[in-house]
């Protein structure tokens, strides 16, 4: 990531260390990790719509692919292949002539918070299931299934998401 890094240790743990401004270290915090590791153990788990119903510690959750944007993080469970996000989901439209403008893009995939310091997820269980590998860009986010299906979400800006379109709900290709 920008300034982050994210380690999948061979148990299916995640560590993370560096920058957290966005919360993409996933340790509930904003706060830097400065030189020591973070587990990641505490999560949020999402209802349908991507409304939070409740926070949860798992320790012995396993992990099988993980991925480091620039401001935010996906890993995916080895049980099921779901997708749990945490960091940044908002953008600057890199064509706008307003810096200050600030826009949605969803790269987390979860509607709502600025940021989201807990790993939050399966997001979009019913179309993101049996992942097998995550890519996280900028302000979008990628993912491979079982069965070769790559799915895209998040910022479209310049066509980065693989299909001519500004929505940023997951897209099939």
């Amino acid at each position: 990531g920008l300034d982050y890094t994210l380690f999948l240790l061979e148990d299916g743990r995640i560590l993370s260390r560096g920058l957290n401004l966005y919360g993409q270290l996933g340790d509930g915090s904003t706060t830097d990790s400065g030189n020591e590791y973070k587990e990641i153990t505490n999560f949020v788990f999402l209802e349908s719509g991507n409304n939070v119903a409740n926070q949860f510690t798992n320790p012995g959750m396993k992990f099988k692919s993980i991925a480091a944007g620039e401001r935010h993080s996906l890993a995916v469970t080895e049980e099921g292949g779901f997708i749990y996000s945490f960091g940044s989901n908002t953008c600057n439209d890199p064509k706008s002539t307003l810096d200050t403008t600030l826009t949605f893009c969803y790269q987390t995939g979860i509607n709502s918070d600025y940021h989201t310091v807990y790993p939050s997820g399966p997001i979009y269980p019913n179309l993101l299931k049996n992942i097998v590998s995550v890519s996280a860009g900028k302000s979008h986010s990628l993912a491979l299934d079982k069965n070769g299906v790559v799915w895209s979400w998040g910022s479209n800006f310049y066509g980065e998401l693989g299909y001519n379109s500004t929505m940023n709900a997951p897209h099939r290709f």
